[in-house]
Order: structure tokens, then C-alpha cells, then sequence
């Protein structure tokens, strides 16, 4: 999970066409109280610790967060159709820290930082790498969480994940990411190299023999191994030496939300809400 290039036009609105924080003409301010009302309690809350900042809201304040839209365990739909995951979690509950209102929705991987870039999009709650081209683009916050990246394959034909166990082979990555930069500059004999929108599209080049491994981000990666879904794959070799410090990005017009930002991710670790969330989705602390 990292960033993406800038396509050539993206639209300054967000998501519902609208700045942040304005009541769309024509809704009656009744309503519109309504519709924040439940953008508090769908969007922002998380658990008993949203619910007891509530009171303190300041429903001026309504950010646009994004998350990528299907990336296990770090964003996902539930049974219900509730879009969760680490990174859902822990960005509604940096919202309910900062008692601000926050719509977090998701989107492909690829639009995240485009949107942010552009203003469409306050805040992109992904996992992002700070990259010095990026830092003249978008403000990033401190750390949120840490990872490796890894070679995942169908089977356990590769035993290695260096440069010469991976020549003449044809290799899967999501497109725009880390990974796939790092998969350019430094293994340059293997046979081949498909991207892919998503992680979905990697395990399915895999699945069907397209490819013969994938480098992805490492917690993602254990976790779909480990899943009933990930019957029949396996970690080839060790993990790599590309380790992420993931990031939120944020919109440079709004300088003031990432240093409250900071604050919030600091104090959610302080109080045990950021541990909460790392038990639901990993054996050990990612931050």
C-alpha cells in the first residue's frame, strides 16, 4: 500500500461533488442537521469511544477520508455491507479523537492521492510511503503503522525472493505502488512484470498461472496466505529489505487537520483505542 501517480486532469470536487464542509443548495437545514447527525454516528464513531467524544462534535467540520476500497485486512465489507478493515477503523477513530466528522469511504488504490493532490479528497488513510516527489504534493502524518514487503506465489515451487531467484520469471504487482518501483530497480532479469489495479487481480494472475509470483505489501500478504481463500499459496523466501512507514496523507490546503492528526494518533496509542483496533486485524503491533 503506497502511492500513485498523478493522472493528468482529476476534479476539485469530492466524491459528491462538493467541497468539504458545505451543505449541498436546497436541502433544508433541518435535513441537513439529520444527515450530519448520521454521518456522526455511521462514519466516525468507533465502538464506546466514538460514542462518548460525540457530545463534544463540532458538525462544522466534515472531512472526506478514503480508504482503499478492498485491501484485507486493511479495508473491506463486512457481512452487513459496513466498509471496515485496520485502516477504516483506526481513520474513524482518529475522527472521533479530533471530534470532527469524517464521510470515510472507499476507493481504487490508484485514485487516493490523485484525489488528495486535487482537494477532491481531505484525507487518504491507505498506508502511504513518503517519497520526496510525493512531499510536494500532499502532507503526510507521522507513522500509523509499519510492514515489509514479501513474494507470495501458488505453490511453493520458488524457495528464494532475491534478484537471482526471481530471474526469468514473470512477476505480479499492484500497479503504482512501492513495490512495483522497487521490483524496477532492482530485478532487472526477470522475464516479465504485470501490473495490477488491484490486489485482487494479482492473486488472481497467480491462481490462474499468469504469473508466477507477486511482490506485495507483507501484511496483506500473511494475512490472505493464511486465509481460507489463500488455500494453495505460500511465502516464497524472506521477506525483502523495503520497509514501509505507512502514512495518511493530507490535502496541503488544510496544514492545521495533519498536525491535529499527529496529536490524535499519538493520544489513540496513549489510551488503548489503537491497540484495540491492531488485536482485531493482527497478532502483533504493527505500529
Amino acid at each position: 500500500m503506497t502511492e500513485a501517480n498523478i493522472p493528468l486532469q482529476v476534479p476539485r470536487s469530492g466524491p459528491s461533488g462538493r467541497p468539504p464542509g458545505r451543505r449541498p443548495r436546497g436541502i433544508p437545514a433541518a435535513s441537513a442537521a439529520l444527515a450530519l447527525a448520521a454521518l456522526a454516528v455511521g462514519f466516525l464513531t468507533h465502538a464506546g469511544h466514538g460514542n462518548a467524544l460525540a457530545q463534544g462534535l463540532d458538525r462544522s467540520r466534515v472531512y472526506r477520508v478514503a480508504v482503499d476500497e478492498s485491501y484485507p485486512p486493511f479495508s473491506f465489507m463486512d457481512k452487513s455491507g459496513r466498509l471496515t478493515g485496520f485502516d477504516a477503523e483506526i481513520s474513524r477513530a482518529l475522527c472521533a479523537e479530533m471530534r470532527v466528522q469524517c464521510d470515510v469511504r472507499g476507493y481504487p488504490f490508484a485514485d487516493i492521492l490523485p484525489g488528495v493532490a486535487s482537494g477532491a479528497i481531505d484525507v487518504g488513510g491507505a498506508g502511504f510511503a513518503m517519497t520526496d516527489e510525493r512531499v510536494g504534493m500532499v502532507d503526510f502524518t507521522d507513522k500509523y503503522f509499519r510492514s515489509t514487503s514479501i513474494f507470495i506465489q501458488y505453490g511453493s515451487a520458488l524457495t528464494g525472493s532475491s534478484p537471482e531467484a526471481m530471474a526469468g520469471k514473470r512477476i505480479a504487482v499492484q500497479k503504482d505502488t512501492i513495490q512495483e518501483t522497487y521490483l524496477r530497480e532492482n530485478y532487472p532479469r526477470i522475464a516479465s512484470l504485470s501490473t495490477f489495479e488491484d490486489f485482487e487481480g494479482v492473486v488472481g494472475a497467480l491462481r490462474s498461472g499468469i504469473c508466477d509470483a507477486a511482490m506485495v505489501d507483507g501484511l496483506p500478504g500473511f494475512t490472505f496466505v493464511k486465509s481460507d481463500g489463500g488455500e494453495g499459496f505460500d511465502i516464497a523466501g524472506d521477506p525483502l529489505p523495503l520497509e514501509t512507514v505507512a502514512r495518511m496523507i493530507v490535502s496541503k490546503d488544510l496544514p492545521a487537520l495533519r498536525e491535529e492528526m499527529n496529536a490524535a494518533i499519538q493520544r489513540i496509542r496513549a489510551n488503548g483505542v489503537y491497540d484495540e483496533i491492531n488485536r482485531k486485524y493482527f497478532s502483533f503491533n504493527v505500529y
